[in-house]
């Protein structure tokens, strides 16, 4: 068995992750477990969502959630479009920047970075991945 953890710049769009599925075919013999983080930048963009929730930026907050709805939106389009899976994978990531934005909307609400609100607002861009 090996465990493969890729994230950042190696899964920060399609064709990074197309170069990633060709690593994983080639340790199959090795029964790989695949760990995926965030994409390039989403780490960047939930940490500054968080800030901007606290300020009570509502515009901001917006803009940086359909930004990172749009970053994989494109992925799974690129991916896998005309698959018998693609309607799932765009309903998958629409819940998970819904939960994003009631995550946010707590923060904004309780205008405190919150430090378990904080945690949850990351993971969001592991469970993406």
């Amino acid at each position: 068995m090996i465990i493969m953890k890729f994230g950042g710049t190696s899964v920060r769009d399609a064709a990074a992750m197309e170069a990633v599925v060709k690593i994983i075919k080639n340790n199959l013999s090795r029964q790989p477990v695949v760990v995926l983080s965030a994409m390039a930048g989403v780490t960047n963009l939930l940490e500054k969502s968080v800030e901007v929730a606290a300020k009570q930026d509502a515009q901001e907050i917006r803009r940086i959630v359909k930004e990172i709805e749009a970053k994989h939106n494109q992925v799974v389009d690129t991916l896998f479009n005309g698959t018998s899976f693609y309607k799932e994978l765009i309903d998958a990531v629409h819940d998970e920047v819904e939960k994003l934005g009631v995550l946010l909307n707590a923060t904004k609400t309780i205008r405190i970075q919150s430090e378990d609100l904080s945690h949850a607002v990351l993971s969001i861009g592991e469970l993406l991945s």
